[in-house]
């Protein structure tokens, strides 16, 4: 099975120039490949290890996906957490499964520092406060491959049934294999709903990181797809509508509340270039080993209710 992080390797060797995401923080592809590049020299700086958990709680998807991506370039496993979780609950999930590392933007460490006894470091995006580690001090590191250089940290390969990623909504989550993540986003890319890679196309995701599961799925199958991530903050169905009829973007993804919202524009899903996005979490469960006859190893247990 091809890493899934090869794939975008080899869609920023496609147009390296092209624009990657576009959220609150814009960039092209070649930018996003060094940040993640930079992240994953900073696991290894850290002493992270292939397999180990590294804790991701961001609302700034840009952000949220160099995380998510240089996680995984390091070998290891993104944990998820909706910014909608108690500093209680995300301390239980941290602990759940061991994760040394948590990277936040909008929320005290102090409490979570207290809480977790798992976590060795903390990093902070736009916080003000002495505690952890800022997010730009993190990604000015020594990390280096194998080659001594300084850029292109090895892409780690690991087993089909390895965990590839680890979501924690509101009490409830996913975990899935890589085979099962890998399969879930080839059949999104290929799809008959997705236009093939341009370098031009873009695709707007109206899905917020409260809702990760959902939410990492669409930017990665976009990213893979060598169309532009656009996000979309606050909900604005104006906005949305405006977007769509001045050809800004060429598609989007909604919840069915959002597409309800849409319908009073007169979209139809069924007609118009809507998808609608069915945030699907499965209970999470008690044990850490993939159960060989499941594709995907929903682990951990239910988080408490803060």
């Amino acid at each position: 099975m091809s890493n899934i992080v090869n794939e975008l390797q080899s869609t920023v060797m496609n147009d390296q120039n092209a624009a990657a995401i576009d959220a609150d923080t814009e960039l092209t592809f070649s930018r996003l490949w060094s940040l993640t590049d930079r992240f994953a020299g900073g696991l290894r700086s850290h002493d992270i290890d292939p397999g180990d958990r590294v804790g991701i709680c961001l609302n700034d998807p840009a952000k949220l996906l160099v995380a998510v991506f240089g996680t995984l370039r390091n070998g290891c496993v993104p944990v998820v957490f909706s910014p909608d979780l108690f500093d209680s609950e995300i301390a239980d999930g941290l602990d759940e499964v061991d994760a040394p590392a948590l990277l936040i933007d909008d929320r005290s460490p102090v409490s979570l520092i207290s809480l977790s006894s798992s976590m060795r470091f903390i990093l902070t995006v736009d916080i003000e406060g002495h505690f952890g580690m800022t997010y730009e001090a993190f990604l000015d590191n020594s990390g280096i491959n194998s080659d001594g250089a300084r850029t292109g940290i090895d892409l780690v390969e690991r087993a089909e049934d390895d965990t590839a990623l680890i979501a924690y909504g509101k009490h409830e989550g996913e975990v899935t294999t890589r085979r099962y993540t890998h399969n879930h986003l080839r059949k999104a890319t290929a799809g008959d709903d997705h236009q093939p890679p341009t370098g031009e196309h873009r695709h707007l995701d109206c899905v917020q990181p409260t809702q990760p599961v959902a939410c990492v799925y669409e930017a990665i199958a976009t990213l893979l797809n060598g169309s532009c991530y656009v996000h979309l903050g606050d909900w604005d169905p104006e906005a949305v509508h405006a977007s769509l009829l001045d050809d800004a973007v060429d598609d989007v993804s909604v919840t069915p509340k959002q597409c309800t919202d849409l319908e009073s524009f007169g979209y139809d899903p069924r007609e118009d270039q809507i998808t609608v996005v069915q945030p699907v979490f499965q209970p999470l469960r008690s044990n850490h080993d993939p159960a060989p006859d499941l594709d995907a190893d929903t682990v951990v247990r239910p988080l408490s209710d803060g």
